[in-house]
């Protein structure tokens, strides 16, 4: 059992633009280990229902990247402080914060009993807890996600359950200004995150149980931009953990111009070679009327969509809206993963590989691709 003291707890001053947090009751690193380190902000609303949630489907797409990438994940909540204390130089055992005692010790305790599931279904993977006392859930996030801390940050989030995990809203905010990579992951149905009814106490299973919810094919959607491939490293992931095929698909449509469709063809390139270890992976390209259409079309046909973050705000919000989606089927249960680049993305394996073929033409140019998937 984990040890709810053993959950450390940190606060997030915002004084003087200082967006570090400082303090940290058990004076060590929620995260020990020196590797790829992803940060999964849980609504306190989720928290509280710590009993009923599926933590095994609520964190498979987090610990599928640490896994493949020899990582860690760290899950957190944030303890909101009243507006009118101040938090700069607080310490997370000063007296400033004895009215938040009862709150803290009962987030520790919810965060430990989800981080011992994931734990037990994800053993290979290193995951840790922490708490985090903070004013506003959204800037406490953003302070967190725009340091050096933290590789990545997951959100998940659900049309259905608005109460219990992100709004549309915060999680624009969090993408716009995270420096590290972001995953967003559009649940597709809610039943995934809760923990199925099978007539045991408070009428669910019996926990450290994951859902019969399984991957079986990714579709991975190709676009012309530096995202696509963090979206195929994600894909391999998943394929990894779950044992899942990958196709790896880019769309143009009639009217796409012969310079970007051959950026597209080379982008469909290199997220082959990120896929080169999976053993079940076909790669495609296809042209269609409309690009966005088709693209929702072939998104229906698979368990998980992967795709990197499209500039077009029509197209964002018709992946990540439920209703909007289900305009095409009766009922939409795909998940769909939107993986955002980090802004400092020069040691990626797009750059990587695009160097190595400029090297071998002799073109030491290294521009960076244009456009995203519209």
């Amino acid at each position: 059992m984990t040890d709810p003291n053993s959950i450390p707890v940190t606060v997030c001053a915002e004084a003087d633009g200082d967006s570090s947090p400082v303090a940290d009751r058990t004076q060590h690193s929620p995260v020990a280990t020196d590797s790829y380190k992803i940060l999964v902000p849980i609504p306190e609303e989720t928290t509280r229902k710590h009993e009923s949630v599926n933590a095994g489907r609520l964190l498979r797409t987090p610990c599928s990247i640490a896994a493949d990438r020899n990582g860690s994940v760290t899950i957190t909540t944030i303890v909101n402080a009243p507006s009118d204390l101040s938090l700069a130089g607080v310490a997370a055992d000063d007296e400033e914060l004895s009215p938040l005692e009862s709150l803290i010790t009962t987030a520790q305790e919810r965060i430990a009993s989800i981080v011992e599931d994931v734990t037990s279904i994800h053993p290979s993977v290193a995951v840790h807890g922490t708490v985090v006392v903070g004013h506003l859930i959204e800037n406490t996030v953003t302070q967190l996600s725009t340091t050096d801390r933290y590789s990545g940050l997951y959100i998940p989030r659900s049309e259905n359950a608005e109460s219990t995990l992100w709004d549309r809203s915060i999680i624009d905010e969090i993408v716009s200004t995270a420096s590290c990579a972001v995953y967003v992951e559009n649940i597709g149905k809610e039943s995934e995150f809760q923990q199925p009814d099978e007539g045991g106490e408070n009428g669910y299973k019996r926990k450290n149980q994951v859902s019969s919810e399984n991957i079986s094919d990714v579709l991975l959607a190709v676009g012309t931009g530096s995202h696509s491939v963090l979206g195929a490293e994600t894909a391999r992931a998943l394929a990894r953990e779950c044992g899942a095929s990958v196709h790896a698909l880019h769309l143009y449509s009639t009217t796409t111009e012969r310079d970007v469709k051959t950026s597209g063809e080379d982008a469909l390139s290199v997220c082959e070679y990120v896929l080169s270890d999976i053993s079940d992976v076909t790669c495609s390209s296809r042209e269609v009327e409309d690009v966005v259409e088709g693209l929702l079309t072939e998104i229906e046909q698979y368990d998980v969509a992967v795709i990197g973050a499209p500039t077009e705000e029509s197209l964002r919000d018709r992946l990540f809206t439920t209703s909007k989606r289900t305009e095409l089927t009766a009922e939409s249960s795909v998940s769909i993963i939107m993986a955002r680049q980090p802004r400092d993305a020069m040691n990626t394996v797009y750059y990587r590989w695009k160097r190595a073929i400029e090297r071998t033409v002799g073109d030491e140019s290294s521009d960076s691709p244009t456009g995203e998937m519209s």
